[in-house]
C-alpha cells in the first residue's frame, strides 16, 4: 500500500500534509464543485449539463458565482481530508506494502477508508451545510442570501438551531463511506497491479497520477446518487423561503429520494456527475504532487535548516 498511506509519517504529519494538499487543490477545483452542487440541487441549467450549468451561474451571479463559498469550502476540506488520511494511516501500517489483490484485503480497505471518512464527516458536516446553502442561494439575490459564510452560519443557528447544522448528516455519512471506501480500495487495487508490485517502470508517463484520477473518479461515480440526495437535503429547510432553492422542496431524506425519481427519473440521481468527475482532475493533480513529493522535498532540505526540528518524519 505505497500510494494510500505515508507509513514514514506520523498521524499529525499526515493530517497536516493531506489537509494542506487538499486545500490547495480545492482552490483550483472549486468552480467544478459549484457546478456540481448547482446541478444536484436542481437549480436553473442543472439538468442541461456542465456547460449550460456554468452559463446559468454566470448569468445569475457573474464570475464570482463560480467562487461562491470558496473560503468555507477550503476551511472544510482541510480538516476533513486531514482527519481522513490520518485515521487511514493507522490502518495502512497493518497492511503489507506489496500483496496480490484479494477479497479480504479489499473489504478491510473499503471499511477502513469508509470509517476514516465518516469520522472526518462528523466534525466537518456543519461547514458542508454552510457551503451548500451559500452555493444554492443566488448571490445576486441580496435579500435572501447572506454575503459571508459567518452570516450564513449565524442565520442557520438562529433559525434552525444546532439541528440545522447537521441537516443531511445521515446521507452524508453513507455517501462518505461509499466514496472513501471505493477510492482507497481502487487505489490499493491498482497499486497492486503486477508491474507496480515489482516496482517496474510504468507503462505511461504520469501513470501514478492517471491511476489516482481513475480511483477518485470511480469513487465519485459510485457515491454520486447519495451525494445528490444529501445536497438537496442540506439545501432545504422549513426556515427557508419555499423550503429552499431545490427542486424537491423537502428536508426529509427518503422523501427527497422519491421526489427526485418522480421529477427527474433515474437520470436525476446523476445530475452533476460530469462536473464531479471533472473536479477530480485538478484536485488530484495538486494533491498527488504535494502529498507524494513534499515529504521528500522537505527531507532533502533538512540540513539547511540548522537546529530547527522537523517533525514530518515519524522517527
Amino acid at each position: 500500500m505505497r500510494e494510500t498511506g505515508k507509513s514514514q509519517l506520523g498521524p499529525v504529519a499526515n493530517f497536516l500534509l493531506a489537509g494542506t494538499a487538499a486545500a490547495v487543490g480545492r482552490l483550483l477545483a472549486h468552480p467544478f464543485s459549484v457546478l456540481k452542487i448547482q446541478s444536484q440541487s436542481g437549480m436553473p441549467g442543472g439538468r442541461m449539463g456542465t456547460v449550460m450549468g456554468a452559463y446559468w451561474v454566470l448569468r445569475l451571479d457573474g464570475v464570482r458565482g463560480l467562487f461562491k463559498a470558496l473560503p468555507v469550502s477550503v476551511a472544510r476540506i482541510f480538516p476533513q481530508v486531514g482527519l481522513q488520511y490520518a485515521v487511514f494511516h493507522e490502518y495502512s501500517k497493518t497492511v503489507k506494502p506489496v500483496e496480490k489483490p484479494n477479497l479480504n484485503r479489499s473489504i478491510k480497505t473499503f471499511v477502513a477508508g469508509g470509517i476514516a471518512h465518516n469520522i472526518a464527516t462528523l466534525f466537518t458536516h456543519p461547514l458542508d451545510v454552510v457551503k451548500t446553502r451559500m452555493i444554492v442561494h443566488p448571490a445576486g439575490d441580496l435579500r435572501k442570501c447572506s454575503q459571508s459564510w459567518t452570516e450564513t452560519l449565524s442565520k442557520i443557528l438562529s433559525h434552525e438551531g444546532v439541528r440545522g447544522m447537521y441537516r443531511g448528516l445521515v446521507p452524508s455519512l453513507i455517501g462518505s463511506f461509499i466514496f472513501s471506501g471505493t477510492m482507497f480500495t481502487a487505489w490499493d487495487f491498482m497499486d497492486c497491479l503486477p508491474w507496480r508490485r515489482r516496482q517496474a517502470r510504468p507503462f505511461l508517463y504520469g501513470e501514478a497520477y492517471a491511476l489516482s484520477v481513475v480511483a477518485v473518479s470511480a469513487a465519485a461515480v459510485a457515491s454520486h446518487p447519495i451525494d445528490v440526495i444529501r445536497h438537496k437535503v442540506m439545501a432545504s429547510s422549513p426556515a427557508l423561503p419555499k423550503m429552499g432553492y431545490t427542486d424537491v422542496k423537502t428536508a426529509a431524506t427518503f422523501e427527497a429520494v422519491v421526489r427526485t425519481y418522480h421529477i427527474n427519473g433515474c437520470r436525476g440521481f446523476f445530475h452533476g456527475s460530469m462536473a464531479n468527475v471533472c473536479k477530480s482532475v485538478p484536485q488530484v493533480a495538486v494533491f498527488w504532487i504535494m502529498y507524494n513529493k513534499l515529504p521528500s522535498f522537505v527531507e532533502s532540505k533538512r540540513p539547511s535548516l540548522g537546529n530547527v526540528s522537523l517533525t514530518l518524519a515519524k522517527n
